[in-house]
């Protein structure tokens, strides 16, 4: 069974990571974008974990910061009800 994430400590590189992923998808890198997923993909579930966390929170509390808490819902609500119907 996996951890949960509240059990594994975040690591200065796991941070790292993060902003290295949010980075190259600002940029629109694509090709270094998808060379970190899959970097980190291939690692340490623990780190994978971990990074797919803390670019949760990121995303989380950009949104809340930009449209505010109820927008920023109502935009994770969107998206889940838009990705149920293509499922």
């Amino acid at each position: 069974m996996p951890k949960h994430p509240g059990d594994i400590a975040i690591t200065a590189t796991d941070e790292r990571r993060a902003a290295e992923i949010t980075e190259a998808a600002a940029r629109a890198n694509g090709e270094r974008f998808g060379d970190l997923l899959a970097d980190v993909a291939a690692g340490d579930p623990d780190r994978h974990l971990a990074i797919t966390a803390l670019l949760a929170r990121n995303l989380a509390m950009s949104l809340v910061i930009t449209v505010g808490r109820e927008d920023a819902l109502r935009i994770l609500e969107s998206t889940r009800l838009d990705a149920a119907v293509a499922e």
